[in-house]
């Protein structure tokens, strides 16, 4: 995986991929219970990572929740790269 400094490479996307399909083997097996939303207990849900070192780490949100999580996520990731410009690190 890359520092949060670096720009995201093909072999990121990858590991993401094969995280999400972990991830998404888990739930099938029932392994990782599918559950409603974690911010308004909205039953028609996304899973969210909250990272991917793990295909545990996982959350399930609703489609208005995931798309706010997803812009929070983005903006943090934005402000740390202009963070490590403006730093030199």
């Amino acid at each position: 995986m890359r520092a949060d400094n670096e720009i995201e490479t093909p072999k990121d996307w990858r590991h993401k991929l094969i995280i999400r399909s972990k991830s998404q083997q888990l739930v099938k097996k029932n392994i990782i219970k599918k559950s409603r939303c974690a911010n308004c207990q909205e039953t028609k849900v996304i899973m969210a990572h909250l990272d991917y070192k793990s295909p545990y780490n996982v959350i399930f949100l609703c489609r208005k929740h995931y798309n706010n999580y997803r812009k929070k996520q983005k903006i943090l990731s934005m402000a740390n790269n202009i963070s490590h410009v403006l730093h030199g690190t």
